[in-house]
Parts: structure tokens; sequence; C-alpha cells
């Protein structure tokens, strides 16, 4: 009988010399995003919300812990001015949240769940991808991971996630259109998307995808849509 399935990894010191910006670090895929990261030699920087009570585990010397949000334009722009001075390699969006509301709730309801989220998961995180692109430009380039969610594009999303869902499309969207327009400039994105209705992708699984990608050798691969769903949904 085969084995688990082991998704190949930047590799022993493959991101060396990098620096990785990686949102949301300390929740989902954050933590196992950040230590094969870590793992393969880079020194990551790890946006969080706010700093738990008590040690922060999933730092080490080669991780710097970065207390903002991403919820907004003004948020991400001041994320982005607090670590200008840095040469980043690789920006990792692993921010998103899912609040609830179906048709059945009341107006103000409904306007609240899509204002979070839009801001959240489209807003904040685009504002951050346009300083980021523009600073690849001075750079010679850069790798954008958007890590998204494969559950939308089969048909699993439930009745009161129609603003998650379409929020998802959204920055995919945004990330493929980087794809498209600056490959000539070196600069990369992909979309990791595991299917969290599952419980045979692992973080492990997202972080080990997630560091192949941000070492920026497979070129051919830009734009894609890594769907991690154990042959759930085939395109």
């Amino acid at each position: 009988m085969a084995g688990p399935i082991e998704w190949p990894t930047a590799g022993e010191g493959g991101l060396t010399g990098k620096t990785i910006l990686l949102t949301n670090a300390t929740s989902g895929n954050g933590p196992a995003i950040a230590g094969a990261m870590s793992a393969a030699g880079a020194t990551v920087l790890t946006q969080v919300p706010q700093v738990p009570d008590g040690p922060v585990p999933l730092l080490n010397s080669q991780q710097k812990l970065i207390q903002t949000t991403v919820d907004s334009q003004e948020s991400a722009r001041a994320l982005w001015e607090g670590i200008e001075h840095e040469v980043i390699d690789v920006v990792v969006l692993n921010s998103a949240c899912m609040p609830r509301a179906s048709v059945t709730d009341t107006d103000s309801e409904w306007d609240a769940a899509w204002q979070e989220v839009w801001s959240s998961n489209v807003v904040g995180p685009s504002a951050l991808m346009k300083a980021a692109v523009a600073h690849f430009l001075g750079n010679g380039g850069g790798v954008f991971i958007t890590v998204s969610d494969c559950s939308p594009n089969i048909s699993q999303i439930e009745s009161d996630l129609f603003a998650y869902g379409a929020s998802i499309a959204a920055i995919e969207s945004v990330t493929k259109t980087i794809a498209r327009n600056y490959a000539a400039a070196n600069i990369l994105a992909h979309i990791v998307a595991p299917d969290h209705k599952t419980t045979t992708t692992t973080p492990d699984q997202v972080g080990r995808l997630t560091a192949f990608l941000a070492a920026g050798t497979a070129r051919h691969l830009s734009g894609a849509t890594f769907d991690m769903n154990s042959g759930t949904f085939i395109k």
C-alpha cells in the first residue's frame, strides 16, 4: 500500500539568504509555513494581529514577529512601510477571515459580514501586494504565494458564506493578474488552495509546497493554482 504523499520542498538551505513576509502567521497553516521556510534557511517576517500571551512557539532565530493587522489599506501600507528597509524576496498571504451571514439574517448582519471579509481578505492584502509589486520591480523580481481555499471551487461553500466565497475568488484574481502582467519582470505569483474540509491535507504539506514555490525556481508554474484536495476535485 502506498505511503502518504510527500510534497516537494525547497530543500535544506534552499531559501538561504531570502527574506519572506508571512501574514497571519499564528493561525491556520501559518505556523507550518513559517517552520518550512525557516527550515529551508529563510528569514521569515511573521505578521500577527496580536502577540499571544506567553512564549510564541513558532519563533526562532530566523523568524521575526511583527504585531499589526492587514485588514485595511491603511494597515497594509503601514506594515509595508515598517519593513521597506528590508529586501523582501517573497510575500505569503495567509490572511483570511470567515464571518457568516445568510440571506435570512438581517441587513445589518449581512452588511457587517461583507465589510469584514472584504476588508480582511481582499482590500488589505491587495494593498500589500501593490506595495510589494513596486518593491519587486526595484529589486529584480520576487514571489507571491496566496494561500487560498479549494472549497469555493468545488461547490462546498455553505449558504452563509457568500462573502467568504466571493473574497476567495477576488484575491485569487488579483494573484493571477500579477502573474500574467509581471512575469517579464521576474515576478512570480502562485495560489495554494487546500481543501479545509478534508483531513488528508495537513498544514505540514501546505508548508512544504509553499517553501518549494518560494524558491522561485519553478517559473513555468507562475499563475497556477495548486488544489490540495486529495483528488476530490479535478479540473
